[in-house]
């Protein structure tokens, strides 16, 4: 039989490989680490410059904006709302009850009432249609 990738002896073997300075394997590891972490060395630089011109670009956009008015809001009032939704408790969600199946939220949302069954896959039917489980 076949033994699978996962298997404790088969991964305990990868490693053993890999750490052995003189294989092929712990050569073909650290390139590969040293690879991915440039990757994500570039990654991380990549973004912070996009961060950075899009704050010189809404700096800007600011510099514009300053000889307009502002006309259908207040920004006082703006700062007060804030204030108020950071000072209220989080709506608390409840996890528990049952979990309906995609069928029955479907006919919810068309204001249909869910058939809800003995299982959700049954519908209220017998599994065996009516015969008994005991082999004869």
């Amino acid at each position: 039989m076949a033994k699978s990738l996962r298997s404790r002896s088969k991964l305990a073997a990868r490693t053993a490989k890999r750490r052995d300075p003189n294989s092929d394997y712990a050569v073909a590891e650290a390139a590969r680490t040293n690879a991915l972490a440039k990757r994500q060395a570039e990654r991380i630089r990549g973004k912070k410059l996009r961060e950075q011109e899009a704050a010189e670009a809404q700096a800007e956009q600011g510099d514009e904006a300053e000889g307009t008015m502002e006309v259908d809001g207040d920004a006082g009032d703006a700062d007060v709302a804030d204030e108020a939704d950071a000072d209220a408790e989080p709506v608390k969600v409840s996890t528990s009850g049952t979990r309906e199946s995609r069928r029955e939220t479907w006919r919810k949302a068309k204001g249909w009432k869910p058939k809800v069954g003995k299982g959700t896959s049954h519908e209220g039917r017998s599994k065996n249609n009516g015969r008994v489980k005991r082999r004869r």
